[in-house]
């Protein structure tokens, strides 16, 4: 069962990163990025990040080194809290 939930979170963590990987040009939750430029590197970076972590996640999770997929668990978490706080920031501070 653990196996099949943390194969999820890579899953979504990668959809996560696909998701703004595919919007640094585009219009990001009806944002036009393409005029923002720190947006467009917040995309960038955060997009990379997660596409990287997500197939990590899953890699590591199916081959079954359990301590090493826990520690990615709880990056993935921290990564997705400190994503919201700076897309929020963002918000706040340039629209």
């Amino acid at each position: 069962m653990l196996l099949v939930l943390v194969t999820f979170l890579g899953v979504v963590v990668l959809f996560i990163g696909g998701y703004l990987w595919h919007h640094q040009r585009t219009n990001l939750l009806g944002i036009a990025v393409a005029e923002n430029p720190q947006l467009t590197k917040f995309c960038r970076f955060y997009g990379r990040f997660f596409i990287i972590l997500g197939l990590l996640t899953i890699i590591v999770n199916l081959l079954g080194y359990l301590v090493f997929a826990a520690i990615l668990v709880i990056i993935s978490m921290l990564a997705t809290m400190a994503l919201t706080w700076q897309f929020s920031t963002f918000l706040k501070h340039y629209l």
